[in-house]
């Protein structure tokens, strides 16, 4: 991601029309630009004085089949897509207005306001773009349903879905959210739904607008429009998270773990990571408000440079800091899809204890290899002791991986690993390591 990045808002003023997906009448909406810091907002010109509502989580009043908003006695819903495409067109600040109830549906997907956006025209501003960045994980479970944020140096998003379904099995997709994968991927990617759940909706008054033009309906045995792509359905799933994060009122960082989804659930992850924030602003674990090079931390491209080692077994993620001969300070985020979870423990996952040791031996690892002799050669556990286990370590937890040199020679070293979670101690050991030669 780029060291800055400046807000950005609309060049002209643009409207579409199209039906609304709930009250099936037509919806006539325009988006108009806003100055800096002004955020996406809401107005209804349907009614008196053309009452505004901003888009924060804040305002959330209901996110069980869409995303409706209220402010002053005042709604408006099917707001997910059109939020979805101003964050991944890097929209921060415009006026939405709608002269109805909600915003139209138009092909159910976020590609006519992509588009819409475009036609306008998109200018940079001169208040610098402010992101949600910070070392924290936050997460919501409910059943087998469960969504994870991890910190990271861009917008990840791991989705997978699975309804069990004939025509609609599971599926998974990992993407890096940014303008370019946003317009290819997840922008075409529509509203879908059973034909008998549709049909079961339409008869309580539900979704008037629903028709094969704007939702992809699926059969027993078929589906009844052509799909734009093997992964549209998970897409669509990433473009309305996309949207309900935007509710944050600011970009967000870091990778976000998802298993079966929905609007109720990653409106309670905003809420939750909204309230971690807070937490780290008490707390000193902010990283920054804005995204720019870490100027003594590694990146996990760095890292690959460095180690060795990689998928399954690469441990560190990032490095927060480091003192050459001395320390280092890196983490390891522990997601619930990690491989050794479906062996240890079905049903109540736990990090094997050995493989926090081995975070600790890459960390120190670094340090070693670091130095420009040692670049492209191998480091070897020669040994450990002094080993304690603390505590488990269980997915959603952030391993604090801190490792202090004892001795160092050439291709020798000895050094003290110590692995935190939230500030509490995890795990310890000495570790001997020994540089080789890649035969």
């Amino acid at each position: 991601m780029e060291a800055k990045m400046m807000q950005r808002t609309i060049k002209n003023e643009m409207g579409i029309k199209g039906l609304g997906l709930h009250t099936g009448e037509e919806i006539s909406m325009r988006i108009l630009p806003l100055p800096e810091d002004s955020g996406i907002i809401f107005s209804r010109s349907d009614l008196p004085g053309n009452p505004r509502i901003g888009a924060h989580i804040s305002n959330l009043s209901d996110a069980q089949y869409a995303l409706t908003l209220a402010e002053g006695g005042i709604t408006i819903t099917t707001v997910e897509h059109i939020l979805g495409a101003l964050a991944g067109m890097r929209i921060d600040n415009l006026l939405v207005e709608v002269d109805g109830p909600e915003v139209p549906i138009l092909d159910g997907s976020a590609l006519p306001f992509v588009k819409l956006i475009t036609d306008a025209g998109i200018v940079e501003q001169a208040k610098e773009r402010e992101y949600l960045s910070f070392q924290d994980a936050a997460w919501v479970v409910e059943g087998d349903r469960h969504l994870v944020f991890l910190p990271g140096e861009e917008l990840r998003i791991s989705y997978t879905i699975d309804y069990g379904h004939k025509m609609l099995g599971a599926q998974f997709a990992s993407v890096v959210v940014d303008e370019e994968t946003f317009i290819r991927d997840i922008a075409p990617a529509r509203t879908f739904g059973f034909m008998k759940d549709v049909n079961d909706m339409k008869k309580k008054g539900l979704i008037k607008g629903a028709s094969a033009k704007n939702v992809v309906p699926i059969e027993d045995d078929k589906f009844l429009v052509q799909l734009r792509s093997e992964k549209e359905f998970v897409f669509h799933k990433i473009l309305d998270l996309i949207g309900d994060l935007n509710l944050l009122g600011q970009p967000l960082v870091g990778h976000i773990i998802v298993a079966k989804g929905g609007h109720t659930l990653d409106s309670k992850l905003a809420k939750k990571i909204l309230q971690k924030m807070e937490e780290a602003k008490r707390g000193g674990l902010l990283v920054s408000a804005r995204v720019e090079p870490d100027k003594e931390g590694l990146s996990i491209d760095a890292i690959s440079h460095i180690l060795p080692h990689r998928y399954p077994f690469l441990m560190i993620d990032r490095v927060l800091e480091w003192v050459e001969d001395k320390r280092i300070v890196a983490i390891k985020n522990v997601s619930i899809n990690e491989w050794y979870f479906q062996g240890h423990f079905p049903g109540q996952p736990v990090m094997p204890g050995v493989l926090m040791l081995e975070g600790m031996a890459q960390a120190a690892g670094i340090l070693m290899l670091r130095k420009g002799e040692n670049l492209g050669k191998l480091i070897y556990f020669t040994g450990m002791d002094k080993i304690r286990l603390r505590r488990p370590v269980v997915p959603g937890d952030q391993l604090r991986l801190e490792v202090e040199v004892l001795r160092m020679r050439a291709r020798i070293g000895v050094m003290k690993g110590q692995a935190f979670v939230g500030g509490k101690l995890a795990a310890e050991a000495e570790i001997m390591l020994s540089i080789v030669d890649p035969q």
